[in-house]
């Protein structure tokens, strides 16, 4: 089983790639920010990672820097990912040393396609429904809604109290 180290500082985006990851059989582990990312792989068999590019304390760039300057996880892809990419983001990422770069919503069978490519491997993607845009899991408890593309992966949506 592949483990990957997910970094991401808003706490319903780690809980919905930790979901869609282990529903493909992948082990996770989770990072709020860079910091934590570079204990994280020093601490367990992380064979990649999929870091936020900003977060606080320490940037995904940053981390990514560090990790590619260390032997012992110079090795480990690292696919760094933005909900509002800036002009040069992605240069940035690569000039880190990332090993792929995507924009959020992730597109899971997007993803996975790339993680394999990255890491060899094949993963399931037969079924659609479950690898269609992340964001369609975070309308559970309201009307179906429309997200504009410039929304964070993982923004819930809740009804209103407020009337």
């Amino acid at each position: 089983m592949v483990t990957i180290l997910i970094v991401d500082d808003r706490p319903e985006t780690l809980q919905t790639l930790e979901t869609r990851l282990q529903n493909r059989g992948l082990v996770v582990a989770s990072a709020t920010n860079g910091i934590e990312a570079i204990a994280a792989c020093a601490a367990q068999n992380v064979e990649a990672v999929l870091m936020d590019m900003n977060m606080p304390e320490m940037d995904g760039c940053e981390a990514t820097e560090f990790l590619k300057s260390q032997d012992s996880t110079r090795s480990i892809p690292i696919i760094i990912c933005s909900a509002h990419p800036l002009p040069g983001d992605e240069a940035r990422a690569i000039a880190a040393g990332c090993d792929g770069f995507i924009e959020k919503p992730i597109v899971l069978k997007q993803f996975l396609e790339l993680l394999g490519e990255l890491l060899q491997q094949s993963f399931d993607l037969n079924d659609t429904a479950e690898l269609g845009d992340i964001r369609a899991a975070l309308v559970s408890d309201a009307k179906p809604t429309v997200l504009p593309a410039t929304d964070a992966i993982l923004l819930p949506i809740r009804p209103s109290t407020n009337n």
